[in-house]
């Protein structure tokens, strides 16, 4: 259970909870990326600052998009994503 994993182990819990941050923060890059009422500029000014939680995981769907913003930047990654799946 959630309370167990919580009580028992520290180093465990945080890596959980970094690999939530991480997944959550790429679902709302996604969310925000598919609907046109965010534009490209708004969502580089409102997730930029926080594209620190993308390494925190090494899950392949993270891992990828933290690639693509090492390769492009942040910015041309959103730019790219947005036309891809917007």
């Amino acid at each position: 259970s959630r309370a167990f994993l919580i009580r028992n182990s520290g180093y465990n819990n945080k890596i959980f909870i970094d690999e939530f941050y991480s997944f959550y923060y790429l679902s709302c890059i996604k969310q925000m990326c598919e609907h046109e009422e965010f534009s490209y500029n708004e969502i580089v000014s409102i997730l930029k600052p926080l594209s620190v939680f993308l390494k925190l995981s090494f899950e392949p769907r993270v891992f990828l998009f933290r690639i693509m913003v090492a390769m492009f930047g942040f910015d041309l990654s959103i730019k790219l994503l947005k036309k891809v799946i917007g």
